[in-house]
This record gives C-alpha cells, structure tokens and sequence, in this order.
C-alpha cells in the first residue's frame, strides 16, 4: 500500500503547471488558448478526464468581467494569466469572490504587475509542493497497511483542504468584500 501511496506522490509532483515562458509573446485567438491548457496540463495527467479550460468558460469569464476587455477575439498574456489564475482559484473559492480579489488587476491590466504576481505565486506554489511532498513522504511511510489507517489520512487530508479553504475564505471577505 505505502509504495502505491508514494506512487501517487510521484503522479502528483509531476503535475505541470503553465509557466512564464510557456505563454506566447502573440496574442492568441480562444482555441489557441484553450490548446496551450490543455497541451501542458495534461502532461502530468494519466487522462484528460477533465478540460480544464473551454470556450463557453472563457465567455462567461469575459461576461462576467473577471477579463479585461478581448480585442480582435485574441487573447493578450495578461489574459492568459488571469485565466490561469481564475483556473486556480475557483478550485476553492466561488466566481465573485475571485472577481473580488483579483478586481485590481483586472482594471490596471498592467503586464508587469501581472507577470511578477504570477512569477511570485509559481515560485511560492513550488515551495508549497516540495513542504507538501516532504511532510506526506513522512506520513505514508508510518501508515501501517491497514483500512482504518488509509480512511484517517483521507480525513485528515480532507480537514487540512477544509481549513485552509476557509482560511482563504475568510482573508477575501475580510480585505476584498
């Protein structure tokens, strides 16, 4: 059981994620954006059981004004940011909360801004993972092989997912509501 646990630690930091230089310079019509997801976040997926990006996203995003304005259907690296920042965001928190926080950048649309947050929170998410991947190496090499064991690091896992999504809860409603 410990050495298929750590096998999916394995599946898990190997995971990718969209990267600075992974973002063209040119603008990209909406398929070409929806393609660079998908092309590089199924990289460390067995399967593509999920999209991860689809146009009728994209246009509900746009509606919502969670995007600055499209110009000519093509999609500017600050779009492309934001639309990976959205991607991860609402894995714990609902659409208006995301518009709530990311609201600022959305209006000053400022390449710079956007592109050194997103350098800061690539580096601060990798430093995330590695204490991430240290600290369950730790806790699945001491699970004995038992049911009991298995279903109590799964709570676990679920409390700690809880705590820190009502934690980022509480900071947006505290500072961006």
């Amino acid at each position: 059981m410990n050495k298929e646990l750590l096998s999916i630690l394995d599946e898990i930091k190997n995971n990718k994620t969209i990267e600075i230089q992974d973002i063209p310079k040119l603008d990209l019509y909406m398929d070409q954006v929806i393609t660079l997801f998908d092309n590089i976040l199924d990289q460390g997926e067995k399967s593509d059981k999920n999209k991860h990006l689809t146009k009728t996203m994209i246009n509900n995003y746009a509606k919502d004004k969670l995007l600055p304005p499209i110009h000519n259907k093509k999609y500017s690296m600050n779009h492309i940011i934001l639309l990976i920042l959205i991607y991860n965001l609402k894995q714990g928190i609902p659409i208006n909360s995301i518009k709530n926080v990311l609201s600022t950048l959305i209006e000053n649309n400022d390449e710079k801004e956007l592109t050194d947050l997103y350098s800061k929170y690539l580096e601060k998410s990798k430093g995330n993972l590695e204490k991430f991947l240290e600290n369950e190496k730790s806790q699945i090499e001491n699970l004995k092989d038992e049911n009991e064991e298995l279903i109590l690091h799964i709570l676990s896992l679920i409390n700690l997912s809880n705590l820190y999504r009502n934690l980022a809860e509480e900071i947006v409603e505290k500072y961006f509501e």
